[in-house]
């Protein structure tokens, strides 16, 4: 699909209009997936505005347009050049003085075909009109200054805000100066960014009058492309109709960075394409066409002056000659008949003599010929391999030139993000607040890594990227796990591993439950050896077994119960299936049958718990966990609900230490009193939980722990909810399934996707 783009622009100073925009600009540019244009507004602040603006502008460009696509996409390649043209901008207000410095912000959008991608730094705002709907970008519930971002040229590391949106003909987008988010005219924008963009420019201009300064640029999109105008056309990854590439122009007033400034004409094409695909008139010597038609026709007309052998022909004889020849023609008829015979014989002769001198003189002439043809091969050969030899040495120069100024390129890129890497680093350690401090950190990190990709094995920056994540690490309380025992493959028993879901350590024994199988599995640890003990690895029960009168169906949870209790004098492990039945395991007795009153009143059961004697079920469907007190033949008693008011649909685990915490799909933990819920904070993460499977809490334990599997962690809190550090480590890295934490031992054990590991538990 081609698609073209009508833009307009508009400057303001102290309510005059100017005839540039020194902070706007237009570039073609070239990726793997075909060509596009790339449209930059930069609004400075400070006193030296102009020059600032202009190199934003061109660092942007000349960054941009050496690699429009890093790493696979725009949008990394449009945050590079924004990071690029800050530390240019912060390089130059370094060698300036303390009021001759200025920031800036600005907003970039790279068109390609029917996509535009943006980014933005500082406080930059741009209004999208989009299928008829209007989009602010960055995206604010209010009117306030966008503030998420520090300008262009501070002396910290820029924060870009990147969007992706698909554009069609009828839509406009509109970059402004950050002042059209404080008028009431953002209210009227739906209807405004429905006019041609001049007109929309033109209804702005009066609303700033009384503004020191504003600018704008709007584009709009139409599928109709016309000559003579300041359309732009975005290519598709189809070439032209006519096999040229297309006719690029800028607007008027829009300058193409790294061009010196130069300033598109009025009628929209640019200095370098002042034709519309028509073939322009051949300057050549200036020599008219006519002229070089005679010069063609020269060799024709000399063919007709002169013989193939280069005499003159006969029908080119003079009249004198005819008048010869004639007179002596009749002096022979004239002669005695014997005197005729003669004169044939000898006529003959001369004529055989001429005959064979002639052929004697075509042997020499292409023997002479022949002789310098060879000669003119022989001098012909050496001239052609000596040109053939220096236009290598060109193409060489060229192109290790080529090279040496490419390798400069990087060369500076390496040295800008190195340098502005370890001075984010040294701000980030002075900070002095622990949201602030890692926002610089991680800043960091990401200029290191932009080092590193262009110089992959560079000690210096390999050395600042391990203090940075040194910083990091400490900063956010990160503790690595000892090296991990495997305690058991599942995947080598019989019938493999499918869905490991639970796991119970209790004395020396674990347990494990393996949804996926519906089958449950004790393992006997020796923890002096931290292995497992001979002959005490069996099956406990699986789907189908026998159980009195009634029969195993898939199992869905498992539980530890212990004695609490004079109605359970023991300890024992307990089993639930999908049919809400509920069974007991006690070594050397096997698998017995509990009873549970209300069972078929429970709308989605997921998990139950042990906690002094008492039987509790997770409910999510009813926002609910239901407890029963133990009774002679099981948990035969009224089940009652404990939860006030509470919305858990998406819970995927629970625990219990005398209050109830239940851990969210969300990554939330939300912790209930009494049946009420009280504040359980994770602000203080440096980033949310991701995917949390498992959540342990008891009253033996100190800490409550979540098992982060997305982020391949275990983070620790206090039971008020106070972050106190994550533990990470090999047997964290292994799809982790849920965890067991013995603070007694100082032992965790970890269940990943086949194997069950045992490492210590830092203190």
């Amino acid at each position: 699909m081609e698609l073209w783009s009508k833009t307009a622009q508009l400057a303001m100073l102290q309510g005059n209009s100017l005839a540039d925009t020194p902070g706007a600009a237009v570039l073609k540019y070239k990726s793997p997936w075909g060509t596009g244009i790339l449209y930059i507004f930069v609004e400075g602040k400070g006193p030296n505005v102009e020059p600032a603006c202009r190199l934003i502008v061109d660092a942007i460009g000349r960054e941009f347009k050496a690699n429009p696509s890093r790493k696979g996409s725009l949008t990394s390649g449009l945050t590079v050049a924004i990071r690029a043209a800050h530390h240019e901008l912060v390089e130059e207000n370094r060698r300036s003085l303390a009021d001759q410095r200025a920031t800036a912000s600005v907003t970039c959008i790279a068109l390609r075909e029917n996509e535009f991608y943006l980014a933005q730094a500082g406080q930059a705002v741009a209004y999208a009109r989009l299928d008829g709907q209007v989009s602010r970008f960055p995206a604010a519930s209010s009117r306030a200054l966008p503030s998420w971002s520090t300008p262009l040229g501070s002396d910290v590391a820029v924060q870009v805000s990147l969007a992706h949106r698909a554009v069609k003909p009828g839509d406009v987008i509109l970059m402004a100066s950050c002042l059209l988010a404080t008028k009431p005219v953002e209210s009227e924008l739906p209807e405004l960014l429905a006019l041609d963009p001049a007109t929309v420019l033109r209804r702005l201009q009066p609303v700033f009058k009384d503004e020191p300064a504003f600018s704008a640029l709007a584009i709009a999109f139409d599928n109709l492309a016309r000559r003579g105008d300041s359309s732009l056309l975005l290519t598709s990854r189809k070439p032209a109709q006519n096999g040229r590439s297309p006719v690029y122009a800028a607007p008027p007033g829009l300058r193409e960075p790294g061009s010196a400034g130069v300033v598109v004409g009025a009628n929209g094409r640019s200095p370098q394409h002042q034709t519309d695909g028509d073939s322009p008139p051949d300057k050549g010597n200036g020599r008219s066409p006519l002229h070089k038609a005679g010069g063609a026709l020269r060799p024709l007309r000399s063919l007709f002056a002169r013989g193939g052998d280069g005499r003159v022909p006969v029908r080119q004889a003079t009249k004198s000659g005819r008048h010869s020849e004639g007179k002596a023609r009749a002096s022979v008829v004239k002669l005695p008949q014997k005197l005729r015979a003669a004169v044939r014989t000898a006529e003959a002769e001369g004529t055989s003599k001429a005959a064979a001198a002639a052929e004697s003189q075509k042997i020499a002439r292409a023997s002479s010929a022949k002789g310098k043809s060879r000669r003119s091969i022989n001098l012909r050969l050496p001239l052609f391999l000596a040109m053939l030899l220096l236009a290598g040495l060109i193409l060489w120069s060229i192109v290790a030139l080529l090279s040496r100024f490419g390798d400069g390129q990087e060369a500076a890129r390496f040295d800008r993000s190195l340098s502005s890497a370890a001075l984010t680093r040294e701000r980030a350690l002075s900070a002095g607040e622990i949201a602030r401090s890692r926002s610089l950190l991680n800043d960091a990190d990401q200029l290191v890594n932009e080092a590193l990709a262009i110089k992959r094995n560079d000690s210096k920056a390999r050395a600042l990227k391990q203090k940075v994540l040194a910083d990091l690490a400490k900063l956010n309380a990160v503790v690595r796990l000892p090296a991990a025992k495997v305690l058991t493959d599942l995947a080598k028993v019989e019938g493999g591993a499918k869905n490991l879901t639970n796991l119970i350590v209790e004395g020396e024994d674990a347990y494990i439950l393996d949804r996926g199988m519906s089958r449950v599995y004790q393992f006997g640890i020796d923890l002096a050896s931290g292995s497992l003990k001979v002959g005490r690895n069996t099956l406990v029960a699986k789907k189908g077994d026998k159980v009195g009168n009634s029969q195993v169906g898939d199992l869905v949870s498992i539980l530890w119960m212990g004695q609490q209790s004079p109605i359970r004098p023991t300890s024992n492990l307990l089993l639930f299936d999908s049919a809400r039945n509920l069974f007991q395991f006690a070594p050397g007795k096997g698998v017995t049958s509990l009873a549970v009153r209300g069972a078929s009143a429970w709308q989605n059961p997921a998990l139950a718990l042990g906690y002094n004697a008492n039987l509790y079920i997770l409910d999510p469907s009813a926002s609910q966990v239901w407890r029963y007190f133990p009774t002679d033949d099981g948990y035969n008693s009224p089940m009652r609900g404990l939860l006030e008011n509470a919305d858990i649909r998406d819970a995927v685990d629970f625990a219990i230490d005398g209050e109830v915490y239940v851990l969210t799909r969300g990554g939330n933990v939300l912790k209930f009193v009494g049946g009420r819920a009280e504040s359980f904070n994770l602000d203080q993460l440096d980033k949310g939980l991701a995917n949390p499977t498992a959540i342990v809490a008891s009253s033996k334990s100190k800490f409550v722990y979540v098992l982060d599997a997305g982020n391949n962690r275990v983070v620790v809190f206090t039971k008020e909810g106070k972050f106190q550090r994550q533990l990470v480590g090999e047997a964290l890295e292994d799809s982790p399934r849920s965890i067991f934490v013995d603070e007694e031992r100082g032992k965790i054990y970890v269940l990943g996707d086949k194997k069950l590991y045992l490492s210590e538990l830092p203190k």
